[in-house]
């Protein structure tokens, strides 16, 4: 799958742009792998875009809690396919309004993205899974080729987890480059479904500010990679979250969602349980809702 990651990449050169990769103000020890910095503001696109190109279809369905919804309703638009996207009710407003500026066709159902997600599986057309799909884990595992070439002697990556396609893809590229990378996932104490299924913990779920990586489960290909390739699980108070985004705002110029902040806040409020000069954290997202914030 190494060399369908490389061509992957290849294949999404001529529609995103490399993200940045950038030593923070706040701990000369932490890079922040900018994937806000893409056209609807998550990581999401990769995954997204490589499945469109993969299937070359007139028309699509999925189902998103925000961050997919846009991605693929923005790409759909520049490959002229019809997509119809279903959201939950609760789906904040700024990413409800940004995926129907897409010219896609939003339905809201259901209360949560489990929801959205089953009855969008009823529906008989091509259908774009978020993250338990192998094209949108190669999508996603872009981002650890980008980082191979913008760093070398990679020592450590951290990324949030919400249905595990992000951690998947780069934490599978990330070992079989170098094996002694270390690969840690991040979740929020309120939301710690992954902790649960990998280690065997009964903790409470309940809500999380971190509202991109709470959904009932982690998708099955997923749990395969990351049992196999992710050395940690790590979670995080909710407490830190928005006053980790508040920090990142003030002294990196950096805006993020509560997802986006989690890889951060594991390093910055030393959690972390192995020693680095250099640790690269994923900035999964900026499409942050600024009405619960103010």
């Amino acid at each position: 799958m190494i060399s369908e990651i490389k061509k992957a990449h290849t294949l999404l050169s001529s529609f995103l742009e490399i993200t940045p990769l950038k030593q923070s103000n706040i701990n000369s020890k932490i890079y922040l792998k900018l994937e806000t910095f893409h056209h609807t503001g998550s990581y999401k696109e990769r995954g997204a875009l490589y499945n469109l190109l993969k299937m070359n279809v007139s028309e699509v369905v999925l189902a998103s809690a925000g961050n997919h919804s846009q991605a693929v309703a923005y790409h759909c638009k520049r490959l002229g396919i019809k997509c119809n996207v279903y959201m939950p009710k609760t789906t904040p407003i700024n990413k409800i309004e940004r995926t129907k500026s897409h010219d896609c066709n939003v339905i809201l159902y259901g209360e949560t993205f489990n929801e959205a997600y089953n009855k969008a599986l009823t529906i008989k057309k091509p259908f774009i899974y978020p993250f338990d799909d192998i094209n949108t884990i190669i999508g996603q595992g872009t981002i650890a080729h980008e980082l191979f070439d913008q760093m070398i002697n990679i020592e450590c990556i951290i990324v949030p987890i919400g249905g595990g396609g992000l951690i998947s893809g780069i934490a599978y590229y990330a070992k079989n480059i170098n094996p002694n990378c270390k690969i840690y996932g991040v979740e929020a104490k309120n939301y710690p479904k992954t902790h649960n299924k990998i280690n065997n913990t009964n903790f409470p779920c309940s809500s999380s500010f971190a509202d991109a990586i709470v959904m009932k489960r982690i998708g099955y290909f997923n749990e395969y990679f990351i049992k196999n390739y992710v050395d940690d699980i790590i979670l995080i108070e909710e407490e830190f979250i928005k006053s980790d985004i508040e920090l990142l705002l003030n002294e990196d110029k950096i805006l993020v969602e509560g997802a986006g902040v989690l890889a951060f806040s594991a390093v910055y409020h030393n959690l972390i349980p192995t020693k680095h000069d250099k640790i690269i954290c994923i900035c999964s997202g900026g499409n942050i809702n600024f009405d619960i914030i103010f």
